[in-house]
């Protein structure tokens, strides 16, 4: 059974977390070094919401489309998290051998494997008191 679900059916099971829109980039014209800013790698990937309930996880694009094709992407995350709920912001990318991110990579036609998820924020967290215990 795959961890990523349609909208409809998460819905119908139990509340959604709420509906969150990830921080956009800002772009400058040069570079610069501020203490004040905390400074992200571009990488060359898609941007993707996961939305963590129930064990499941859906991503979803920053326009709001549930993202399908990476559901084993979604079950990974799904096993790694150790809470009920959350919302991580982050992005898929696929690396090749070295490390790098080849954007042609993440077409229909990429291994799953190369494919990984980068996490950039968590957006929103909910731990059981049964979870805290373990």
């Amino acid at each position: 059974m795959s961890s990523i679900r349609s909208l409809g059916e998460m819905a119908t099971r139990t509340p959604m977390l709420p509906r969150v829109q990830p921080i956009p980039p800002v772009t400058t014209k040069e570079p610069f070094d501020d203490p004040r800013w905390l400074f992200d790698v571009k990488y060359d990937g898609f941007r993707a919401l996961c939305y963590h309930e129930q064990g499941h996880c859906r991503l979803i694009s920053r326009n709001g489309n549930l993202m399908r094709r990476f559901a084993g992407l979604g079950e990974k995350i799904a096993t790694s998290l150790d809470v009920d709920e959350a919302i991580l912001d982050g992005e898929i990318v696929a690396a090749d051998e070295t490390g790098r991110p080849q954007f042609y990579d993440l077409s229909p036609k990429c291994p799953a494997a190369r494919v990984r998820g980068l996490r950039f924020d968590l957006a929103q967290r909910r731990r059981s008191a049964a979870a805290a215990a373990h």
